[in-house]
């Protein structure tokens, strides 16, 4: 180990309300005015539009098993960025302001962006991870929910169109593209025939999902406030 006597200085901040990283393969561009990606790029090829890992809320009911329900695309509002007060409040710093969107590692291996979001009285922590080596691009949200029969999902809207498949038990499924609820394990992923292309999200433990038109919308949470059958 060395000693260091001071930090050092981070290459990666914010140029016109951006911040962009870009390690020669990947290219992601980070909305400082929204705290959302507004471009993922790979080899010069397009994987997600314009206000790409947007929380969303989708209006739910207090039936917790979701009988007779296929279908979770009731959206009732978004989270938007916190502003620079109240950032630092739900970050623990006191005196100072910090702006919502952040970068706090940028090192040899990876760079880390932090946003904060707010939605009537719930918070979301949400970062980027960015690999100085690879493509892949990491997102850990942390939750600070309030809400009662509300749903929360993530959206990723992506230039994959026209194919949905999933991993299922022992097989690979392919899902309806009409926004139904579908059901999978480890990944997802979204396909365009015309373009070539193909875009995966890999998760720890969300199993729902739909897709419509190209955006992926992974469901993170549900919160029926009362265990009740919808009769």
């Amino acid at each position: 180990l060395t000693l260091l006597k001071e930090t050092p200085a981070q290459i990666l901040h914010e140029t016109n309300g951006k911040i962009i990283f870009n390690n020669g393969k990947l290219c992601v561009e980070i909305n400082c005015q929204t705290g959302f990606v507004d471009k993922y790029q790979i080899d010069g090829n397009d994987f997600l539009k314009n206000n790409s890992f947007m929380p969303i809320v989708i209006k739910d009911t207090e039936n917790p098993w979701g009988h007779d329900i296929s279908h979770f695309r009731d959206k009732e509002g978004e989270f938007k960025l916190l502003d620079s007060k109240h950032a630092a409040c739900i970050f623990g710093i006191k005196n100072e302001n910090i702006s919502p969107v952040h970068v706090i590692e940028d090192g040899d291996v990876r760079s880390v962006v932090e946003a904060f979001f707010e939605y009537k009285g719930s918070y979301i922590c949400q970062q980027y991870i960015l690999n100085k080596k690879d493509t892949k691009m990491e997102i850990v949200i942390r939750v600070f929910w309030n809400l009662k029969d509300k749903m929360l999902k993530i959206s990723l809207p992506t230039y994959a169109d026209n194919k949905y498949i999933g991993q299922t038990m022992c097989a690979v499924n392919e899902f309806d593209t009409d926004d139904s609820e579908c059901v999978a394990q480890k990944w997802v992923c979204g396909i365009s025939d015309e373009k070539d292309i193909a875009f995966s999200v890999i998760n720890e433990g969300i199993y729902g999902s739909d897709f419509s038109d190209g955006e992926i919308r992974m469901s993170l949470l549900r919160s029926p406030a009362y265990s009740a059958c919808p009769i």
